[in-house]
């Protein structure tokens, strides 16, 4: 397997690391605190099994085994679950209206690493100060031409069990926002039947430290 060759980053122990006051909400001044993104690919998934990332939706779920099992599938699609119904958490509204652009490079390197074609933000309708700000986002990125893989924002209906992968693929799909609770999995079979990687929206943006600056950064506070 071919190394991946990264730059130092900012003090590993230092904190907040998603909220960083130093990177400015738009796109230069992210890039100039962050540097710009890797490519993605099998060594990105080894490098993220290594740094134990998990999800941060609730369930903690190995990311690494998410993006290995929709990785083995044609035509992939990567979902941003940005939903976030419980209602004393408001951590995803907070870092997609103040960190957008760290949220999208996960996005983009995870659609790269899995083979996708197509990425998918989805936002609790509700939450306007987030929408407006990864609405700005997005079209940054597409004027500067950031992201290899094209994604675009869909706001979501604002009930408690649209967050669940499922009832947010499904909703996806033109159904209700109802969980299905019956296989296959959307790693198997999601959105328009293909292949999905659903991944809450701090995921990726840890995902994205983790491609920039390895899994040794990433686990230097444990």
């Amino acid at each position: 397997m071919s190394q991946v060759t990264r730059r130092a980053g900012p003090d590993a122990a230092s904190l907040p690391r998603l909220l960083n006051r130093d990177a400015g909400p738009g796109l230069d001044s992210h890039f100039e605190h962050w540097g710009q993104m890797p490519g993605g690919g099998p060594a990105l998934i080894a490098e993220v099994e290594r740094a134990g990332l998990r999800g941060r939706g609730g369930a903690a779920f190995p990311t690494a085994v998410k993006l290995r099992a929709v990785a083995q599938g044609r035509q992939a699609v990567v979902v941003a679950n940005g939903m976030e119904r419980e209602p004393v958490s408001g951590k995803d509204k907070v870092l997609l209206a103040r960190a957008p652009h760290l949220v999208l490079d996960g996005m983009s390197i995870a659609a790269e690493t899995v083979g996708a074609s197509e990425a998918v933000l989805c936002v609790d309708r509700g939450a306007t100060d987030a929408l407006a700000a990864v609405a700005r986002a997005v079209t940054e990125r597409r004027r500067a031409g950031a992201d290899r893989i094209p994604i675009r924002v869909e706001a979501a209906p604002s009930a408690y069990v649209t967050g669940e992968e499922s009832a947010l693929v499904h909703w996806l799909n033109g159904g209700p926002s109802k969980p299905t609770f019956v296989p296959p999995r959307p790693f198997e079979k999601g959105v328009r039947g293909r292949p999905t990687l659903v991944n809450n929206v701090e995921t990726l943006a840890n995902l994205a430290l983790v491609a920039r600056f390895g899994a040794d950064w990433f686990r230097a506070i444990g």
